[in-house]
């Protein structure tokens, strides 16, 4: 039996609503644990609070590893993030991009981050000692494909990221759980949809009298 989780119709005043996915390059041999990153959001704008709506990922095994092997990634919601992460490929949009509806002001988050072809440089934060969500698949020595879902909570949205300074910024992780073995090549994909909004301006209403009402996906 699937269960589905029902959205709350949030309102929320915003002054945009993002959407990007990403990929990353052919990532071989990544570290497993605390502090081996494959993708980073950070929020440390000073005006604007964010809500995070969900976030999807999965993995392509492009080049099978040598001897068969468990792959599995976390997501962390991360406090005090008060040095960006880098070495990586980023995902802000650019100038007119990646927002839901084009009369909107561009996204002004601080930094959001994908591997190339290893770990990226997680920057300075602080995690949660329990992840948001953990998704792992056996993955033999030939190529594998795991399923993608949204990590989408029930009341609505992810991640509520207030503005602040620098050293109280926050964000989320997507952390390699376990050392990737010999040979092995994957790529992984990434989905975030997320609003910029004046700060507490979200709202539960039923009839839509607040601002836009975003959904989730």
């Amino acid at each position: 039996m699937n269960l589905t989780p029902v959205l709350k119709p949030w309102a929320v005043r915003s002054r945009g609503d993002f959407k990007v996915a990403g990929t990353t390059g052919l990532v071989t041999v990544v570290t497993g644990g605390a502090g081996h990153d494959i993708a980073a959001f950070r929020w440390a704008n000073l005006t604007y609070d964010c809500i995070v709506w969900y976030v999807k990922w999965y993995f392509n095994v492009q080049t099978g590893f040598t001897a068969g092997q468990y792959v599995q990634h976390s997501l962390y919601r991360a406090k005090a993030f008060s040095v960006s992460p880098s070495a990586a490929t980023s995902l802000i949009p650019a100038v007119g991009q990646g927002m839901k509806k084009m009369s909107h002001a561009d996204s002004v988050v601080t930094a959001f981050q994908i591997a190339t072809t290893g770990e990226i440089t997680g920057g300075t934060r602080t995690l949660d000692g329990i992840p948001v969500q953990t998704r792992g698949l056996w993955c033999p020595t030939t190529t594998v494909v795991q399923q993608a879902e949204p990590v989408l909570p029930p009341d609505g949205y992810l991640f509520y990221f207030h503005a602040g300074t620098a050293a109280l910024a926050e964000g989320f992780v997507l952390q390699n759980d376990i050392t990737m073995g010999a040979a092995g090549v994957i790529t992984l994909s990434m989905e975030v949809a997320w609003s910029e909004i004046t700060p507490d301006a979200l709202y539960m209403d039923d009839k839509n009298t607040s601002g836009s009402v975003y959904g989730g996906q």
